[in-house]
């Protein structure tokens, strides 16, 4: 619901879910994660925190319906959460957005945000749940997941406005690197359309982002890759043309701060 505020959860997409009471069956479980998709977007990290929902679907054929105590305690945190669900900003056409991303053994997850006076709120929430093969993926692709899976949910967004991506793993560097996966590259590609800028992660300077933990945060069992720090880079494009004061290759030299250099040799 739009209001002159900002974007509000649906009061009774609200009540509907704080007036359920545990779930007894599959189908109650079925109905609980139908009215937590409805609400997602104003989730924070909704893949992580209702997991254990969705872990009994997925069990469900081999282990039947079980409502553990790790179920009990997500849903009461669900009914805590949406006593105050956040407000969402409205992005204003032209100006700059920010991207955080948090990424677990399980889940990856964003939240969109704008800035207004040094302020940063929240206009978005995206979460996804990953699959056996992906949550086996290290941690540069489960990064690069999150970012691409934020611009396909958010494509509208993304298309508008720059979007400055907040990161402390030298993405840009990572993905044009020539040993890079096929799977990097092709995300690579995928994101090449939009106008993205890569930023170290700043303190968050908004309460309503404190319980979003970003990137990584969250403690990851079992080993993985680790990635060492790319220095700047510099890209370097050469050719055969004609320039004014000769005749020969080409150089363009294009420097960490997108600066370019032309000669002609």
């Amino acid at each position: 619901m739009v209001t002159h505020q900002g974007v509000e959860a649906n009061s009774e997409k609200i009540k509907a879910l704080r007036d359920m009471v545990p779930p007894r069956n599959i189908k109650d479980v079925q109905r609980l994660n139908g009215r937590i998709v409805a609400l997602s977007r104003f989730l924070a990290r909704s893949g992580d925190k209702y997991l254990p929902f969705f872990k009994i679907l997925r069990g469900a054929r081999s282990l039947g319906f079980q409502w553990t105590d790790e179920c009990q305690e997500a849903f009461e945190q669900l009914r805590t959460y949406l006593a105050s669900p956040p407000l969402l900003s409205k992005p204003v056409l032209g100006e700059r957005l920010y991207l955080y991303l948090a990424i677990s053994t399980q889940a990856i997850s964003s939240v969109l945000v704008r800035e207004e006076n040094a302020i940063q709120h929240p206009i978005y929430y995206v979460s996804k749940i990953l699959s056996e093969t992906e949550g086996r993926y290290p941690l540069v692709d489960k990064t690069t997941l999150a970012l691409v899976y934020s611009a396909r949910k958010l494509r509208p967004y993304f298309q508008a406005h720059t979007i400055g991506v907040y990161t402390n793993l030298h993405l840009r560097n990572i993905l044009q690197k020539p040993e890079a996966s096929s799977r990097l590259i092709k995300w690579y590609v995928e994101l090449g359309e939009f106008d993205i800028h890569y930023l170290p992660r700043p303190d968050i300077k908004s309460q309503a982002l404190t319980n979003f933990v970003v990137e990584c945060t969250i403690s990851i069992s079992g080993n993985q890759p680790s990635v060492s720090p790319s220095p700047p880079s510099w890209t370097l494009y050469v050719d055969g043309a004609s320039r004014v004061s000769s005749i020969g290759p080409g150089v363009l030299l294009i420097s960490p701060r997108q600066v370019a250099f032309e000669y002609g040799l």
